[in-house]
């Protein structure tokens, strides 16, 4: 979780990691025994929902997603919008 600066709770303690990424934050939660990662903005909304393997930052504002099916596709952080779903093998 994140701590605000008078103390107050701002992102809670819900999470096993979170990552940085602009204002938003790679959120990985364990669920029995899988981590799975989302993605979170400063409000603690979910942008993309606790379902992927990875989530990989490529620039400021494009993330790269996987699913555990080997599927990928590309975020973009800023339209808060999916180039392209995580429904591929490969994205170049």
């Amino acid at each position: 979780g994140i701590i605000g600066p008078k103390g107050e709770p701002i992102i809670p303690f819900e999470y096993y990691a979170l990552s940085a990424q602009g204002f938003y934050y790679i959120a990985t939660k364990k669920f029995g025994n899988q981590l799975v990662k989302g993605l979170i903005d400063q409000q603690n909304q979910t942008l993309l929902p606790f379902e992927f393997t990875e989530i990989e930052p490529i620039s400021e504002k494009l993330l790269r997603v996987s699913r555990s099916k080997g599927n990928v596709g590309l975020f973009r952080t800023d339209f808060k919008s999916w180039i392209c779903p995580a429904e591929y093998d490969s994205v170049v």
